[in-house]
């Protein structure tokens, strides 16, 4: 009776945990890509315009 919630926490815990590092992972991949275009094309670059347009 008490083991069933004592392994259901951990698992839950770690779910947690990887659905927070999952998130942030795409967070920082978005970040330094937006990052590498402001560098790349110039501080004239928006995010309104395309690649080919800077």
């Amino acid at each position: 009776m008490n083991s069933a919630p004592r392994t259901r926490c951990p698992q839950a815990l770690r779910d947690r945990r990887a659905a927070v590092l999952f998130v942030a992972f795409f967070a920082v991949v978005f970040l330094a890509d937006c990052c590498f275009a402001v560098f790349f094309f110039g501080s004239s670059w928006t995010p309104a315009s395309t690649p080919r347009e800077a």
